[in-house]
């Protein structure tokens, strides 16, 4: 239950700071941004959370 709130209080934080980075660039930069930087978190927290394995292929994107 604590990783549900936690993680629906990130996504709300989230989004909330998006809309002002709308305001000052463009909204396809912006999500842009926003989309690599939840992909980016995703695979790290899988790495160092979840262990998942380090490779380079990973890395890469290849795997």
């Amino acid at each position: 239950m604590i990783g549900i709130l936690l993680a629906g209080a990130c996504m709300a934080i989230s989004r909330w700071l998006l809309f002002p980075a709308q305001r000052q660039i463009p909204m396809g930069t912006a999500y842009a941004v926003w989309t690599g930087i939840g992909a980016a978190g995703t695979f790290l927290v899988g790495i160092f959370l979840y262990v998942d394995p380090v490779e380079l292929l990973r890395f890469l994107g290849s795997c």
